[in-house]
This record gives structure tokens, sequence and C-alpha cells, in this order.
């Protein structure tokens, strides 16, 4: 069996082709689709690229600065504090997790304290870990958070309008 991987105009294979081994492409084909036959084996595969002299995968194209945003919010913020090592861990950064954020700075910014009345409050990490905030720490928190996904947000609008800027790196460290 003669086996032809018929390409694409992206030289990219479209059709596997198998006639048998005393046959002639020219005599079961037109001409137009013969000239995109390539004489291959049964290792070439649909979607293949053919590069001129071997056949390989497509290099997948590059993420978009959307999608790598989505990547980077949804992997969340790891901290690492110098002051309070019990803080150390990786933080949600969703939306939601943001508003939380907010409204607790709310009720510090206007001396009410943390929430309760309390003098620490457990805030998850990624994996569900209860980690102790004084009101201090929070801000200190918060303050990372916020500065963290500005530079996100930066980063991808720069890169939207084809600009070239690194992402922000973590850790974030907080005193």
């Amino acid at each position: 069996m003669k086996i032809y991987a018929r390409l694409d105009d992206d030289n990219i294979v479209a059709e596997i082709i198998s006639i048998p081994d005393d046959a002639n492409l020219e005599d079961r084909f037109a001409p137009q689709i013969v000239a995109r036959c390539i004489l291959t084996d049964a290792n070439t595969q649909p979607w293949m690229f053919w590069n001129g002299t071997s056949f390989t995968f497509p290099t997948p194209p590059a993420p978009t600065p959307d999608e790598l945003l989505a990547e980077k919010l949804g992997a969340g913020i790891t901290i690492i504090s110098t002051g309070t090592p019990s803080l150390n861990g990786s933080y949600s950064i969703s939306s939601d997790t943001q508003i939380q954020i907010t409204g607790v700075l709310a009720l510090l910014g206007v001396g009410q304290g943390l929430p309760n009345d309390a003098p620490t409050i457990p805030w998850p990490d990624l994996n569900g870990s209860p980690h102790m905030f004084t009101a201090v720490a929070f801000q200190n928190f918060a303050a990372a958070i916020s500065n963290y996904v500005f530079g996100l947000r930066t980063t991808w609008a720069i890169l939207k309008q084809g600009g070239d800027i690194p992402w922000p790196t973590l850790p974030a460290t907080i005193p």
C-alpha cells in the first residue's frame, strides 16, 4: 500500500490517501489534488505540518494576552511574609475575593477594625487552609494583592495594544 498525505494551502495534512502498490495516484485523482500530495508512511497523521522535508505537528499558537491574564488570575498570588511566616501561602485573587478584601478594608478604613471586632480573622489560601491575619497584616496582604492585580491588568492592556512588557513576578513579599 502506498500512503500519501494531501496538504492544504498551509501545508497541513488535510487527508491521508492509501492506494495499492501497483496503482498510480495520477490515474485516480485530478492533477490539482495530485500536486498537493506527498508520499509518506503510516506515521503521518492528519493536522501534521509539512515543512518541505518532513512532517511535524504544528506549533501551537502563542497564548493571547486574554488567555495569559485569565491563567494568572486563576493561579492566584503567592505571599511570603517576612514577619509572620504563618501567612505564607498562595491565595485567590478572583473578583469575589477582591470584593471581600475591599469590604474588610472599608471597615478598617473607617476605624471599625476587623469584622466582628475580632483581633484576627481567618483567610483561606487556595487549598482552603485558614491563615490568621491581624489588621496590619491584612492591610499589607490587601496591598500586595492590589499591586499584583494592577500589574497584571496593566501588563495585559499593554500587550493587547502590541506592546512588549514582562508580566509581574511572584512571590509577593509582605512584612
